[in-house]
């Protein structure tokens, strides 16, 4: 049973349905919330890695209302309701809200601290998404090994590839999965690697600015 309930928001200055869709897709949750894995078993349903082990998470399926609600069996007869909406907010960005409820058996350190892992989750979320945004904004006018540069030197980014391909699958989706990872081979990820005319050719169909 739940006895109280508090609903937390961050401003995200990205467009409402990428948040959506990143949000969406559960697979991409370590990126932002507490989780450390996601494990599909089901249509919308999946094991949720923590440190205290695996649990169930179901979540709402796709929608036009942006809601990306989720429901967490954290107890054989417990299941933790957590609505989620992206809400567009006309600015050319969004709001992300999440209501945490406090359960019965919550002390009020207990509550204080899950809201406080809400509001850690939504900080990075806005985080994660505004540096993709960045990203493909910087794209408009740069050539691809620029903006790998831009990665690489940003303060949301560190010099491996691992954020490379990170950043770049955030920020340009439409990019196949096997061209970012053969672009990740740039000389300054790798010794010996590909040169900046090599990465520049290799995305120029996805990022033709100057290439």
């Amino acid at each position: 049973m739940n006895t109280e309930a508090v609903t937390l928001s961050v401003t995200v200055r990205c467009e409402a349905d990428k948040v959506y869709e990143f949000i969406l897709n559960a697979e991409n949750m370590p990126q932002w919330a507490f989780c450390k894995s996601m494990r599909r078993v089901g249509e919308n349903e999946w094991m949720m890695g923590t440190a205290e082990g695996e649990v169930p998470v179901r979540f709402a399926p796709r929608n036009e209302f942006r809601v990306v609600d989720h429901y967490v069996t954290v107890a054989p007869d417990t299941v933790v309701y957590s609505p989620m909406r992206v809400l567009d907010n006309g600015a050319g960005g969004c709001e992300v809200t999440f209501t945490l409820f406090r359960l019965s058996t919550m002390s009020d350190a207990d509550f204080a601290r899950d809201r406080g892992m809400v509001e850690k989750d939504l900080a990075k979320l806005k985080r994660v998404m505004e540096f993709a945004n960045s990203v493909r904004e910087f794209a408009t006018c740069h050539t691809p090994a620029e903006v790998a540069e831009f990665i690489l030197t940003s303060d949301s980014g560190n010099a491996d590839q691992f954020t490379f391909i990170r950043a770049f699958r955030m920020a340009f989706p439409e990019i196949p999965f096997q061209k970012i990872i053969l672009a990740s081979g740039w000389h300054r990820l790798c010794e010996g690697g590909s040169s900046d005319e090599h990465i520049n050719n290799l995305l120029k169909e996805w990022i033709p600015c100057g290439s």
